[in-house]
């Protein structure tokens, strides 16, 4: 449960905001997020060893059931993990994440690192962290559509942004592409992004 350099190459890693293991909180966790895509870098196993999608969603309930606080050297790590409240996966409902820094690492990795939405602005829109608070993005309008928020806090339907990033949303500006180019957000990193909105896009 240690901040960067998760693999020992004397590199913080691409996730070095999150730990590698958050009780309570797999989408927190770094061990689990390299388990379900190439968001934070390769994506985990790197060698065909018989892991399953059953081992991924074992990993995320027992990350989710272990209790608040959990440290491995108290003795709250030897009370029951709660195993009942924790749906059987992932994608059966739950809380997802609404934290900044989940959201932000998502932006930091496949937005912000390219010359689109970092500091070359090359799109005209800056995605890294100082530009979200200072009020470049969160409430501002779409240079796309100018009557419609790029981040409306508290609706994350009436967000430019979140349509830009939804395969299916049809209300795209006409000749404009799904976001990101480099290939499409997976599931739970858009539900992420969702969450945070819907929770009102809080910076802290």
């Amino acid at each position: 449960m240690v901040v960067g350099d998760a693999n020992g190459n004397g590199r913080d890693a691409a996730g070095a905001e999150l730990r590698q293991l958050v009780p309570g909180r797999p989408e927190r966790s770094f061990l689990y997020l390299r388990l379900l895509g190439d968001a934070l870098g390769a994506r985990m196993p790197l060698v065909e060893s018989g892991w399953s999608e059953e081992a991924t969603r074992a990993l995320y309930r027992f990350v989710r059931g272990l209790p608040e606080g959990w440290q491995p050297d108290t003795r709250v790590a030897d009370e029951p993990i709660a195993y009942a409240g924790c749906p059987s996966d992932p994608e059966d409902g739950g809380p997802v994440a609404s934290d900044v820094e989940a959201v932000q690492a998502i932006f930091d990795q496949r937005c912000a690192s390219a010359p689109c939405h970092g500091a070359e602005r090359a799109s005209g829109l800056d995605l890294r962290r100082a530009a979200l608070a200072g009020g470049e993005v969160i409430g501002a309008p779409s240079r796309e559509v100018p009557g419609r928020a790029l981040i409306a806090p508290g609706a994350a339907d009436e967000s430019y942004l979140v349509c830009k990033i939804e395969p299916g949303c049809a209300e795209r500006a006409q000749g404009t592409a799904l976001m990101p180019v480099g290939g499409e957000l997976g599931a739970e990193e858009r539900a992420a992004i969702r969450a945070w909105i819907e929770a009102g896009a809080k910076l802290d």
